[in-house]
């Protein structure tokens, strides 16, 4: 028997670590980059290589703008 919970609600915490020294960023899904592009990093995330886990969460990096290294 099988049973699945999907994922309800995501709230994204306004609560990341800062940037300094980071020399790239791994993003491994579409929510997870949505915490970045909606948080207090996102300036600085913008800057940096992104590593997208998938063709999904890469084309949606590319939309939301980034444009370093995109995996």
């Amino acid at each position: 028997r099988v049973t699945s919970v999907p994922l309800l609600t995501v709230v994204f915490k306004n609560t990341m670590p800062p940037l300094d020294g980071v020399q790239g960023l791994i993003v491994t899904s579409r929510n997870g980059l949505r915490a970045v592009a909606a948080g207090v990093i996102r300036d600085a995330a913008f800057g940096l290589p992104l590593f997208a886990v998938g063709p999904g969460t890469g084309a949606y990096a590319r939309d939301l703008g980034f444009r370093h290294g995109i995996e």
